[in-house]
């Protein structure tokens, strides 16, 4: 049986394992699992040495190749891939985030981005604010929070930054007035909660889920399983707002299937693998099951919107225009230390301008290490 590895929440194990559970012959893959900051932090080539099959982070990608930690699946799969998938098979750039010097390392498995949720008991879907200069006046009479911690900090601060007309360098550099602008307005929303400021995506949607917390947020990583009726504070998620020129800034998530170096995959294993991303898996057990699709197909079927309290056709616009983060060497790494840098700012303990030039600087430079190198190896 092949070791696989994904992340502790429902939407990360479920399905997987509901999946595996459905093959003719049993199980071919006996998944594991980590906590999401593991997920988000842990570099792909340690995990590559102990499992065959990895439900990975894109950010990482970059690292992950150049020690050779994983196997490209256009050579794995052949004229299979490009007969059974395409590109835009799959929702926003979720296909091209697992794409990297010109090789597929990834399936896309599951899709989300940032947007905008707020508590459906507590908030009516028609107050809620449409642009950024909204969310402010909306902030002043209604609880609202930003997730701020771990790298969200400066995945916010790209997004609002792209919202109001900003345009990343190729390693994700800005500049002085962007970072100064975004600072400002995240500032302004965060700053009378700075208790806040360290919550991941999960622990921000619990608290928001629980009653007790904010009743609005204006981006974070979208979860479908918030939205389920039987919950006892449904969440609604709906696109992020618009920047001046009706841009709705967003940086793309989601998960992806990949394959180590150190496995040997079968034919059986790669019909497996090519199943969890079919349509028929991505609109049946994955949603079935706590998933979150990334087919394209599953974002536009009305059954599961009706089931979602739109969830998909809420965000669509948002998730179709996200931009694709930095994948190369370093940069999982310098996400944090930035972010800390941004969170600085937002609880005042740093003057905006100070911690803007910080960020400008941090981005500009080049956190690449020298990698190591991985051999292929036989199962264990």
């Amino acid at each position: 049986m092949f070791r696989g590895l994904t992340w502790d929440h429902p939407r990360g194990w479920a399905p997987l394992r509901a999946a595996a559970e459905l093959e003719p012959g049993g199980p071919l893959i006996e998944w594991s699992i980590q906590p999401l900051e593991g997920f988000e932090a842990a570099p792909i080539d340690d995990l590559a040495e102990q499992y065959d099959v990895i439900v990975i982070d894109h950010p990482h990608l970059g690292e992950a190749v150049a020690s050779g930690a994983l196997l490209p699946l256009d050579e794995l799969l052949g004229d299979r891939l490009t007969a059974t998938l395409a590109p835009d098979d799959f929702v926003g750039p979720s296909w091209k985030s697992y794409t990297f010097q010109g090789h597929l390392y990834a399936l896309p498995l599951d899709a989300a981005t940032q947007t905008a949720v707020s508590n459906s008991e507590l908030v009516e879907a028609s107050g809620l604010p449409r642009t950024w200069q909204e969310v402010v006046e909306f902030a002043r009479d209604t609880p609202t929070a930003l997730g701020l911690g771990g790298p969200h900090a400066l995945i916010t601060l790209y997004s609002i930054a792209l919202s109001f007309g900003a345009e990343p360098g190729p390693r994700g550099e800005l500049d002085q007035d962007a970072v100064e602008q975004a600072l400002a307005l995240m500032t302004r929303i965060a700053g009378d909660r700075p208790e806040l400021a360290s919550l991941n995506s999960i622990r921000l949607l619990d608290l928001m889920a629980s009653g007790a917390g904010p009743h609005y947020c204006p981006l974070v990583y979208q979860f479908v399983t918030y939205t389920d009726p039987r919950a006892p504070h449904r969440l609604r998620f709906s696109d992020a707002p618009a920047g001046p020129g009706g841009r709705r800034g967003s940086v793309i998530g989601g998960t992806g299937l990949a394959v180590s170096a150190r496995c040997t995959p079968s034919a059986a294993l790669l019909d497996h693998l090519l199943r969890l991303v079919s349509d028929e898996v991505q609109r049946g057990v994955i949603p079935a099951r706590s998933g979150q699709p990334a087919r394209l197909s599953a974002w536009t079927d009305p059954a599961l919107d009706a089931t979602t309290d739109r969830f998909y056709a809420g965000t669509l616009e948002t998730i179709t225009g996200s931009w694709l983060r930095p994948r190369h060497t370093g940069f999982p790494a310098l996400q944090n230390r930035v972010s800390a840098v941004v969170r600085d700012a937002c609880t005042a303990a740093t003057p905006i301008g100070v911690a803007a030039a910080d960020i400008v600087a941090l981005l500009a430079a080049d956190p690449s290490p020298a990698p190591a190198h991985h051999t292929r190896k036989d199962p264990s």
